[in-house]
């Protein structure tokens, strides 16, 4: 369930999650694979489906499953870089010590 007290159909893709309001139809789930999957390589993607497959509501859980995977990455990234200078910096704290710096070890 999500936040409001709704049901969320999840479907797996490649490890990706799609927070689906109810259980899609297999068309709408390969709508969102492959639309996650032209995000995820920066491509260009042209998709054609009969009126009323979920068009519209398919792109929208895919775009919005990108984002919160892409911004996970990202401060993953940005955790291990910070991790990685703190140590470093620890590393190298004796030649910083002695011109007055002060390395603080939080």
């Amino acid at each position: 369930m999500d936040k409001d007290g709704h049901q969320r159909e999840q479907q797996q893709n490649n490890g990706a999650t799609f927070g689906f309001p109810f259980k899609p139809y297999d068309i709408q789930s390969r709508l969102m694979r492959t639309m996650y999957d032209a995000i995820e390589r920066r491509r260009v993607a042209i998709l054609e489906s009969p009126t009323g497959t979920g068009k519209s509501l398919s792109a929208i859980c895919a775009a919005l499953s990108w984002l919160e995977d892409d911004e996970r990455r990202q401060r993953e990234q940005c955790q291990q870089k910070a991790e990685a200078l703190g140590q470093r910096i620890r590393s190298e704290s004796s030649v910083l010590l002695p011109f007055g710096l002060i390395v603080l070890n939080i």
